[in-house]
């Protein structure tokens, strides 16, 4: 699971959350990652 904490940089996350689609390990591993990118909001 990766939880966004920051959201000055949507670009960066952008880019995270592709380097978290593409296989990886010498076997080329399908990613499994749970994404969280909703900010807080108080009621």
């Amino acid at each position: 699971m990766v939880i966004r904490t920051d959201f000055r940089d949507d670009g960066a996350w952008v880019a995270l959350k592709l380097a978290l689609s593409l296989p990886w390990g010498p076997e080329e591993f399908e990613p499994h990652a749970h994404v969280v990118d909703a900010p807080f909001t108080p009621t």
